[in-house]
């Protein structure tokens, strides 16, 4: 006979938290035994359960193409540094 696992122990192996295995719980979407108030897990099942739910890949990921990014090409290449400002009526005030 195999030891039944807890709510922790099954979190643990899913690599969730406690409070996501408690609603999968509540929503029924995960097998599990009542005893009395306690809650628990054949380890059995659930290694069935995940089996069925496994999402498999139905094609290879596309492979993406990064090329350098050379600028957009429409700023001046002239340096405004030291360069006078031009004058406004405001300025003058």
């Amino acid at each position: 006979m195999t030891t039944l696992w807890t709510v922790d122990d099954l979190a643990r192996r899913l690599g969730v938290t406690v409070r996501y295995v408690r609603r999968l719980i509540a929503e029924r979407r995960v097998p599990f035994i009542k005893c009395g108030h306690y809650i628990r897990f054949d380890p059995d099942q659930i290694e069935q359960w995940i089996q069925q739910n496994r999402v498999e890949q139905d094609r290879p990921l596309a492979t993406v193409t990064v090329t350098p990014f050379r600028g957009h090409g429409t700023r001046s290449t002239r340096s405004t540094v030291g360069a006078p400002r031009p004058t406004t009526k405001s300025s003058l005030r």
